[in-house]
């Protein structure tokens, strides 16, 4: 959505630095760890391209909170705050399966594309 991205250029912390570094650390110390476990497992079994579809179920998660957080006068935007463990300690893999499976769905062909390219 337009206003995460508004709300991370508050912060001086392009989307792709943050999701790059959920994929360095494998989603490890970001989300629970067996969560983190279950996207490298789906991952191998039904496709690289469920990296990309669960970082944006992830994001999905945290949308409300970083909009809110951007929206406070006093708030200290950093990425540490905006993509903070805390936020992501509640994200459930199992329940952003579905949201996972409508996003390939739609979009695999093209995700598949530009992975390759």
């Amino acid at each position: 959505s337009p206003e995460i991205l508004v709300a991370l250029e508050m912060c001086g912390c392009p989307l792709s630095c943050v999701v790059d570094l959920w994929l360095e650390q494998c989603f490890v110390g970001q989300i629970p760890f067996g969560d983190a476990m279950l996207v490298q497992c789906i991952s191998i079994t039904m496709g690289v391209d469920y990296l990309v579809y669960f970082s944006v179920a992830i994001i999905s998660h945290i949308q409300d909170s970083i909009v809110m957080s951007s929206a406070e006068p006093s708030s200290n935007l950093s990425p540490n705050t905006l993509f903070s463990p805390l936020n992501l300690k509640k994200f459930c893999l199992v329940k952003s399966m579905a949201f996972a499976d409508k996003l390939r769905e739609k979009h695999r062909p093209y995700c598949l594309e530009k992975m390759v390219a």
